[in-house]
């Protein structure tokens, strides 16, 4: 498929590379020209490889064993770009693109890199997509791009010819695995994953006050139901989580900062793409305050805001995520006054 072909759900395969491709799009051969003149460097999600002879399409040993350790290590890391026809060199011990050379039947060469992932890679990892951009100066000749997103069967072996081992990407290069990460990796893709998000809403306090309520979501980000899921957090700030219906709150005494753990049912499962709130932080606001804008509640309980006042403060927690039948995960959330401030007021409908 050619470059100008790409569509807005390619784009979405590998998020890291979003720009790399938008920019081959637009620009094609000349794009990687300029990365050649500027020694763009390799990355954990952007390799660059020239065909051993160029000027027949068939793959020999040299590409073969390439491709399968390149798709191997992308499938088990976080997916990346594999660019056929650059040149590439040293400086200061990273790799940069250094010279184009496109490859004679491009369209022919697609077409073997495609049937070859086939035979490279176990097992196989269905959404590899593949795409060609023409050179100016001849257009049977030109550069092959392979868009490797992560897998979702990890992990993923090169068998490649002479070469059955399973690859990743590091900060240090294309690594081979040893036996403990290979078996973490089967560990962790038995096990659910999750990601965290928040949105803001309103509630009435009295007393002509009223309060943001900032509720905390979980998503199950993988492939594997979420079993009796709970979350434990280390609240740096002062505001104190509540459970949300159906979730049961504990503090923890034992520890030495604001530790607050939160369960499900025990036969609560959290499925797929899911997501669910398991707690909620109160925030009190007196008539008058929130933000830089003094503010007062309309009888539409709309937010109507004038002059200035004092700041919300910032939200750290450290999130712990765990389930029944899975590894825990930790994550760090930073809830900044502005993006509170922010949902506030488009909640609100605040009119200044």
């Amino acid at each position: 498929m050619n470059i100008e072909n790409l569509q807005t759900e390619d784009l979405a395969l590998v998020p890291s590379v979003r720009p790399l491709l938008v920019d081959l799009k637009i620009r094609g051969e000349k794009a990687l020209i300029e990365w050649c003149k500027e020694g763009k460097s390799e990355t954990l999600h952007l390799e660059f490889k020239k065909k051993k002879t160029r000027e027949k399409p068939e793959l020999e040993r040299d590409d073969k064993q390439n491709l399968g350790r390149l798709i191997s290590a992308f499938s088990n890391s976080d997916g990346g770009l594999l660019v056929w026809g650059i040149h590439t060199k040293k400086v200061e011990e990273i790799d940069v693109a250094a010279e184009t050379r496109s490859v004679s039947g491009v369209e022919s060469f697609a077409n073997h890199v495609a049937s070859q992932c086939l035979s490279s890679l176990s097992p196989e990892n269905e959404r590899i997509k593949f795409f060609t951009i023409r050179s100016e100066e001849d257009s049977s000749k030109g550069y092959l791009l392979v868009l490797v997103p992560k897998g979702n069967q990890r992990p993923y072996m090169s068998t490649a010819p002479d070469d059955r081992r399973y690859y990743r990407k590091t900060a240090k290069g294309t690594n081979a695995l040893e036996h403990y990460e290979v078996i973490d990796i089967i560990r962790a893709a038995d096990s659910p994953t999750f990601g965290i998000s928040w949105t803001v809403s309103h509630s009435s306090t009295g007393n002509n006050a009223r309060g943001l309520h900032l509720h905390l979501l979980v998503r199950n980000t993988g492939s594997i139901a979420a079993e009796r899921p709970y979350l434990w957090i280390d609240n740096t700030s002062d505001l104190v989580p509540h459970a949300n219906s159906g979730f049961s709150n504990k503090k923890d005494t034992t520890g030495i900062d604001n530790k607050y753990k939160f369960y499900s049912q025990s036969d609560y499962v959290l499925m797929p793409d899911d997501t669910e709130e398991f707690c909620f932080f109160k925030i009190h606001i007196p008539h008058g305050q929130i933000g830089d804008i003094c503010c007062y509640w309309g009888g539409d309980s709309s937010l109507l805001a004038h002059s200035a006042r004092r700041k919300l403060d910032d939200v750290s927690l450290n999130v712990l995520i765990g389930a029944k039948n899975g590894h825990q995960q930790l994550i760090k959330v930073v809830l900044s006054a502005v993006e509170i401030e922010t949902k506030a007021f488009e909640v609100a409908k605040i009119v200044k």
